[in-house]
């Protein structure tokens, strides 16, 4: 497992210690706090697929799109946000889940 460790607690008692951990996958690192906010404007004709693969371009994920693509027209998709935010609004606007 790949994760962001975002707490750690440790407990100490005559004969036990445990440790506990809190953290979250490591592509909350495309979200808000660790990712800035870009605009996003697709000045030619894309695709779905294309769009959020130019969202990802200096990430080092990939995406793995197991949906049916269809094109977005020039000046139609405009969007601020996260890298990870652009994958959520496109995954919403078909209903898919991220």
């Amino acid at each position: 497992w790949e994760f962001i460790v975002e707490g750690l607690r440790r407990e100490r008692a005559f004969g036990r210690t445990t440790a506990s951990i809190t953290g979250r996958s490591a592509a909350a690192l495309l979200g808000d706090p660790y990712s800035a906010e870009t605009a996003y404007l697709n000045a030619v004709p894309a695709t779905a697929q294309q769009i959020i693969n130019e969202a990802l371009q200096y990430t080092d994920l990939t995406l793995d799109w197991q949906c049916t693509d269809w094109l977005v027209p020039a000046g139609a998709w405009s969007f601020t946000g996260t890298p990870l935010a652009v994958v959520r609004r496109v995954a919403e606007s078909i209903g898919a889940i991220v």
